[in-house]
């Protein structure tokens, strides 16, 4: 099997399992769970399965104290953070809005790099981007913001 067919299939499942993380998440919240407990799982239960796939793959954890340094602060404010937000604006609107608008971060960049690093947009990032935030805009369902009980 090709790395490019590889890639796809491993897109398309990551696509599908992360789509249950909200809807899942959300269930657990009438159950005394909340946006860090759920953070805080997903970051835990993950670490034996990453550390498995590093040593079959003879990957070295040896870290630098830069090293080490960078990785936490992007671990923190990249995953940590950004997680943590996402999974507490569930408590407050519709998991499918928070979800949607979470995701809009490609256009966010897009148009960061365009004011800060001069980035010319192509004809088809622009229409990708007009495509994406015309979906994001039609799917937004801005009247069922329910909060969890």
């Amino acid at each position: 099997m090709s790395n490019y067919i590889k890639g796809i299939i491993y897109t398309a499942l990551s696509a599908v399992i992360f789509g249950f993380t909200p809807i899942l998440g959300r269930l657990t919240y009438p159950m005394g769970s909340n946006g860090i407990t759920l953070t805080f799982l997903r970051g835990t239960l993950c670490l034996p399965i990453l550390f498995l796939l590093l040593k079959f793959k003879g990957i070295s954890l040896k870290l630098t104290r830069r090293e080490l340094g960078f990785v936490i602060l992007l671990g923190s404010i990249g995953c940590g953070f950004t997680t943590l937000l996402l999974y507490l604006s569930y408590s407050y609107q519709a998991v499918g809005l928070s979800t949607t608008l979470h995701f809009i971060y490609p256009a966010v960049i897009s148009v960061g790099c365009v004011f800060l690093f001069k980035e010319k947009l192509g004809i088809l990032k622009l229409s990708a981007l007009l495509f994406s935030m015309a979906g994001i805009f039609l799917s937004a369902d801005f009247h069922s913001s329910f909060p969890v009980p």
